[in-house]
């Protein structure tokens, strides 16, 4: 099973109203688990911005054309 989340550890009680319910949850699910820290550059940005550039250089020749 994979879960991911944007939230921090801090900001999970937001998820449930029950605090309690919340930490049960996320002691159950992280006792036998392996957490990855995916922080850093994002590859879908960092493509996304890739297209947008060659996007929008491909509109400006049509223009001049």
């Amino acid at each position: 099973m994979i879960i991911t989340t944007n939230l921090e550890l801090k900001e999970r009680g937001s998820v449930f109203k029950d605090p309690h319910l919340t930490g049960a949850l996320v002691d159950r699910i992280a006792s036998r688990a392996f957490a990855l820290d995916m922080s850093g550059p994002s590859y879908r940005f960092k493509e996304a911005r890739n297209w947008l550039t060659i996007k929008g250089e491909r509109r400006t020749e049509q223009k001049w054309e």
